[in-house]
């Protein structure tokens, strides 16, 4: 399907013996490594351009590599997030849900079968203004920003209170290749002391 993507969007030949053409050669280089890895994919590159045929035996033990890899990489990246107080959401270039860590869930109290692997971010706001969290004369306006600044990969920061009384400061900044992450971080404690320093203030004032 890659090669005939190439081919309709190129016009370059992809079928005969001939000698392949250079942007072929490195698509394909490109397509082996997101399964083998980088150096993987060169010994295959090198053995093919060589005319030399790679057991099966050793190409499913690069796949296993590979996988195994990418399942340590997962495992890395989730017990990270885990980890951060903050809770923390990342859609990809089509505002879909793809990495989140429990504090995010418990934030909003979603159910879990809401919360899964590429979920469009707009069924989790629409629980929100369900739910009452995001509030205000027209809710769906502010859930349509808060999509729109995904879309088009601009940063934004503001704080508010939520229903239950905690403070939140939301922050959002594009990632390179179109997704975005969203984190929530609780500063109650720090809106109650500055409340008391207000205070303060004002009986010193008095």
């Amino acid at each position: 399907h890659a090669f005939q993507k190439f081919h309709d969007e190129t016009g370059r030949d992809i079928h005969g013996d001939g000698q392949a053409h250079w942007e072929l050669v490195k698509l394909t280089e490109k397509l082996l490594a997101s399964a083998l890895g980088a150096s993987s994919a060169r010994v295959v590159m090198a053995s093919a351009v060589g005319g030399q045929d790679i057991p099966l035996g050793d190409m499913l033990a690069m796949l296993d590599q590979g996988t195994q890899a990418d399942r340590f990489e997962r495992h890395m990246l989730q017990s990270t997030l885990e980890n951060i107080s903050q809770g923390i959401s990342v859609v990809d270039h089509d505002q879909k849900l793809v990495a989140w860590n429990a504090a995010y869930v418990e934030l909003f109290d979603y159910p879990p079968e809401l919360v899964r692997l590429g979920v469009p971010i707009s069924q989790l706001i629409e629980h929100n203004i369900l739910s009452g969290w995001i509030t205000g004369k027209d809710p769906s306006d502010a859930a349509a920003r808060r999509i729109e600044y995904m879309k088009t990969g601009k940063p934004h920061y503001y704080e508010r209170q939520n229903p239950d009384g905690r403070h939140l400061r939301i922050e959002g900044n594009p990632m390179p290749g179109g997704g975005y992450v969203t984190t929530f971080t609780d500063i109650t404690v720090d809106k109650e002391r500055e409340r008391a320093l207000i205070e303060a203030n004002e009986t010193l004032e008095e």
